[in-house]
């Protein structure tokens, strides 16, 4: 297979950018908890300080454009089922669920990212709360029935407890099976399906 090589300055600029974003998906989403500097970036991505800055201004605008990265993606995938199918469903649901578990099995440094980090790095102090609110919104745009009260309150709760379930899961002292996590995962997941087309 042929590698494609970035030619142009913009290019490589870009490509820099990229790597960068992935190096602090990885360090944030590392399982040790370490808290993110300059030193660990540029060696763990091969680059001198030149390079980091020309795309950062700062440490802490490194941290927030590589958590708002994650969180795109994180995002992105968890909507897959429900934009394939075009309907939600208590199967797109499962299915969905069973997406989430394997992102978490298959991709925890991504995972802890968006879950963790907001925890321990101050740059991202409010973002853990501006993510459960995507997560409500997009809770509740799948229920195709009118509402007659705002269940935020109800569906955040829910999602904190699918959220702090999950950090407990990915701890590597976790004795927590795959099969308990997503049982969990799924009942609180069809009870808030459940929640957005009944009220």
């Amino acid at each position: 297979m042929v590698t494609k090589v970035a030619t142009t300055l913009e290019q490589r600029k870009a490509e820099r950018r990229s790597r960068l974003l992935a190096t602090g998906i990885e360090l944030m989403g590392n399982a040790e908890n370490i808290q993110i500097s300059l030193r660990p970036i540029l060696r763990h991505v091969g680059l001198t300080e030149r390079y980091f800055y020309e795309s950062f201004s700062s440490v802490s605008a490194f941290v927030v454009a590589a958590y708002e990265h994650a969180s795109a993606m994180f995002m992105a995938r968890l909507a897959e089922r429900s934009v394939a199918a075009g309907r939600i469903d208590p199967h797109v649901v499962r299915n969905t669920v069973e997406d989430y578990v394997s992102m978490c099995d298959l991709e925890p440094e991504l995972i802890r990212t968006v879950l963790v980090a907001p925890l321990r790095e101050p740059a991202l102090s409010m973002r853990g709360y501006e993510l459960s609110q995507q997560l409500s919104e997009f809770t509740q745009s799948l229920s195709e029935t009118p509402t007659t009260y705002n269940p935020r309150v109800a569906t955040m709760g829910k999602i904190g407890a699918i959220t702090w379930s999950t950090i407990a899961y990915l701890d590597p002292r976790s004795t927590v099976s795959r099969e308990e996590f997503r049982d969990y995962v799924m009942h609180a997941s069809l009870e808030i399906y459940s929640d957005d087309v009944t009220s």
